[in-house]
């Protein structure tokens, strides 16, 4: 188990895509878990928990929680515009 808090917080657009390559291409079977507040960092996923204070509001594959109306799909609106 691969553990990554905020890998790319630091980073701009171009360099995350990298390291998300890095990544990708290098864990091979091991269970990755990404602790992220920008969202288009968790879209390559299996599966995203959405976690708000005290519960988990979410749980499905991201394009399914892209489609749902919830904390998910808004706040990936509001990257995208910018």
């Amino acid at each position: 188990m691969i553990v990554f808090d905020e890998a790319t917080s630091n980073l701009g657009q171009s360099e995350s895509d990298k390291l998300l390559d890095v990544i990708t291409n290098t864990t091979g079977n091991a269970t990755v878990i990404s602790i992220a507040h920008r969202l288009g960092v968790v879209m390559n996923c299996d599966r995203v928990i959405v976690v708000k204070p005290g519960s988990i509001e979410a749980f499905d594959h991201p394009d399914v929680l892209r489609k749902q109306t919830g904390y998910f799909s808004t706040q990936l609106s509001k990257e995208e515009v910018h």
